[in-house]
Order: C-alpha cells, then structure tokens, then sequence
C-alpha cells in the first residue's frame, strides 16, 4: 500500500511537471496551432469556395435576360450542369479533407459557419446542376426551368457570402496571434 501512494504521489508530481510545462508552452502552442489552421483555411477552404467562381454574375444576368426575352440563341445549360456537378464533388472532397484540420478551440464556432457555408455551397452547385439540366429540356417552363435556377443562383451566391463573412471573422480574431489569414481574392 505504501508503494501505491508512492506511485500516485509521483503520478502526482509527475502530472502538475507536465501541467506546469504545458502551461509554459500553451500561447506558442496556440500561435502554432491557429497558424496552421489559417493555412488550411487559405489552402483547403479557399479553394474549395472557389470552385464556385465557374457561375460568375454575368452568367446569371445572361440567363435571367433570356428568360425575359427569349432568343434564338442557345444558352449553354449542358455546360452550367457539367461545371456544378464537378464544383459540388470538388467542395465534398475538399469539404473532407476541411474536416480533418484541428480548429483551435476559440474558432471552433467560426469553423462551423464556415464548414456550414461550404455544405451550403455543395447543395446550391447541386441544385443549380438540377435546374439547368430542367432549363436544358425546356427553358420555356417557368416551374421547371426559370424559378429553380434563380433559387439556385441565389443560393450559390448567398453562400459564398456567407463563406466569405465567415472567413472575415476568423481572420479578425486571429490577429491577437499575430496570425494573418492571407487576403482572398477573387478571379
């Protein structure tokens, strides 16, 4: 019995060593730490985001013009299907690999807007692939065609801005590491 306490007495000191070192470590622990995660942000993320930049604006304004006023020129609906097919399996991929990035515990809640962002994103691509492959069939139907792919526009807008105010705020709260999120930028 004597032994036990010795032991425990030692795991003691042992632990309240190891408390001690790693409070001596813990704020270049966390400088690594939410460096590392800004990386993967500007690296994994970023690039995930972007796969979104297939559908620029003047795209959606040409296609909302012919819906107005329909012409005799074709609108490359197989194209806008193909290209948000392969953006919505690019963000999944890059989405799983986002996943496995350790968060520093204070951005916890910042990466959960900016994963939610991203799943948003995939969802958006997946239903503009949807709609335009309707509007290809009949772009005449304004149920089939016209008002899923302005959704779907919109979606696909709304969260890139929402990935993008996420990220803002992550790189904001980053500083009091003197870490700097590199600067996005758009094509």
């Amino acid at each position: 019995m004597a032994s036990h306490r010795m032991l425990s007495l030692g795991a003691v000191a042992m632990l309240g060593v190891s408390s001690a070192g790693t409070l001596a470590r813990a704020p270049q622990d966390l400088v690594a730490e939410e460096r590392a995660y800004a990386l993967a942000v500007g690296a994994i993320a970023d690039s995930a985001i972007r796969r979104l930049d297939f559908f620029p604006t003047r795209a959606q304004l040409r296609v909302q013009a012919a819906f107005m006023t329909p012409s005799d020129a074709p609108l490359p609906f197989d194209d806008l299907a193909a290209r948000g097919d392969a953006a919505s399996v690019a963000i999944d991929v890059a989405l799983d690999k986002f996943v496995e990035v350790h968060v520093p515990e204070d951005l916890k809640p910042l990466n959960a807007e900016l994963v939610k962002a991203l799943q948003d994103a995939t969802r958006a691509s997946a239903n503009l692939t949807a709609a335009a492959r309707s509007c290809q069939v009949s772009m005449l139907s304004v149920n089939r065609c016209q008002v899923p792919f302005t959704s779907a526009s919109s979606r696909l807008a709304e969260s890139y801005k929402r990935y993008l105010g996420a990220r803002a705020r992550i790189g904001a709260q980053v500083l009091d590491t003197d870490t700097h999120l590199q600067e996005f930028k758009r094509p």
